[in-house]
């Protein structure tokens, strides 16, 4: 997921506007290291030796909604 993805889904999840999102290239943040636009983690080892039951980002999202309601 990029991190424009990253943000459009939180802003969906929160029902507001993403009509002010605007895509742009990682060239014109004048970062020192090269990025990748898009990230993830292997999980295989912490779910087949720790049980790690990994959520979707939007059952992520939900859970922090629960967790600051208490």
């Amino acid at each position: 997921m990029s991190i424009y993805e990253l943000v459009e889904r939180v802003a969906k999840h929160y029902r507001m506007s993403t009509d002010n999102l605007n895509k742009i290239s990682t060239s014109t943040l004048n970062q020192k290291a090269v990025r990748p636009p898009k990230t993830g983690f292997i999980l295989d080892k912490s779910i087949n030796e720790l049980g790690y039951k990994p959520h979707s980002f939007e059952e992520c999202l939900a859970l922090m909604d629960e967790q600051i309601k208490q």
